[in-house]
């Protein structure tokens, strides 16, 4: 965050960085709060967060195969993370934008919004809610001005992405998944 902010500074320009837990509520209050402390209305907001949890639906093998397995509070952490929070987030900063007449909202969202990977319920669940979520956002903001739009990339190698598809579990898929991919990687 700090280079980007040089780079940013470098080109003329103002960068705040403002990092906080937006996996509850009073993280995302506490975000919002400090960037209304340094601007009334902010005309780009970029929610790039997110988390995933490896969260099976039933238990795949051994004795308790086919067993409710959902971990309950890894489910509702990334929905509160990847979701909850956007939409808290942008009814607290699009206000602002509202009385400027303009703004843009940018949400990222995944691929797998779109299709189902395994144990991964709560990560596809949330980017998929996140893209209608997305879309109501334009609807009811569109009129006053404010462009609402999310964008879905792919495999990403962040931490998450490595996590996830350097697993054992995921050598098949990773495999299989790069094979589509003409530049063969991610």
């Amino acid at each position: 965050l700090a280079a980007t902010k040089a780079l940013v500074e470098a080109e003329g320009r103002t960068c705040h960085v403002v990092a906080a837990d937006l996996s509850t509520g009073a993280g995302v209050d506490e975000v919002a709060d400090r960037l209304l402390a340094i601007s009334s209305c902010w005309h780009i907001l970029v929610n790039n967060h997110g988390t995933n949890s490896q969260t099976p639906l039933v238990a795949a093998e051994g004795a308790d195969a086919g067993a409710f397995a959902l971990d309950r509070d890894a489910f509702r952490n990334v929905i509160d993370t990847n979701l909850s929070s956007v939409v808290q987030l942008v009814s607290r900063l699009a206000p602002g934008m509202i009385a400027a007449g303009a703004g843009a909202i940018i949400n990222v969202s995944s691929m797998q919004a779109f299709f189902g990977l395994e144990n991964q319920i709560a990560y596809g669940s949330s980017k998929a809610a996140l893209n209608q979520a997305t879309r109501v956002m334009a609807v009811e903001l569109g009129p006053r001005g404010i462009r609402a739009n999310a964008i879905a990339p792919g495999v990403t190698l962040t931490k998450m992405g490595k996590d996830l598809w350097d697993s054992e579990a995921m050598a098949e898929r990773k495999a299989a998944r790069l094979k589509s991919i003409p530049l063969q990687r991610f």
